[in-house]
Parts: C-alpha cells; structure tokens; sequence
C-alpha cells in the first residue's frame, strides 16, 4: 500500500525570540511598538497591544539589526499577529521615534 506524499505546506525554520521591534504605517506618519516572538526569513509572530489600528500592510523595523522592510498581515487572535515579509531585508532610514508614537525620518 502506498501513501500520499506529504501536502503540508513547508515552513522556514523560526527561531524564538524575544525582541522589541516597530509597525511603521506606509506614509512613515505614526509607529506601533510590539514584541516578536518568534522569526524566520519568511515572517513573523508578533505580540502588539492594541491591533486595531495595525493596518493589513506596512512596514516592520527592527532596531537589533537596523533594518526594515514589507510586510502584511496573515493572522490576528487576541493581541498576536502573524506576519509574512513581501521585500527583502534594507538598511532603515534614519528615523526619530517622537512622542505620542510620532515619526519623524531624518
């Protein structure tokens, strides 16, 4: 008796962390802090406070390696959010994170 290949999708490997990074809005007017919990080359599982102004698509920055790129939303439940990258990694602009989760890029 032969079996069906396996037909689950197959994941890059994630590596568990526990790193603050940022949603940049696409316009670069406001920022959101979150957590990510775990990441690999093709996405993200994110821990954010308040999801109801995190649009489907924007920009995630992490400050550890500076850099940012595309991303869009894949899931949502409760405050966590799984996120898959649609642009590779780039050098982020120089940016200030002003008061009230402001945006200035320099």
């Amino acid at each position: 008796m032969t079996s069906e290949p396996n037909t689950h999708k197959l994941r890059k490997p994630r590596q568990r962390v526990l790193k603050t990074a940022k949603i940049v809005m696409l316009n670069d007017s406001r920022f959101y802090d979150c957590t990510v919990r775990d990441i690999s080359e093709g996405g993200a599982k994110l821990i954010c406070g308040e999801q109801a102004y995190i649009p489907n698509e924007f920009r995630f920055y992490t400050p550890w390696d500076h850099t940012i790129r595309s991303a869009r939303v894949v899931w949502r439940k409760d405050n966590q959010m799984g996120i898959a990258f649609t642009s590779e990694k780039s050098d982020a602009p120089r940016m200030k994170m002003l008061d009230g989760n402001k945006l200035s890029v320099a």
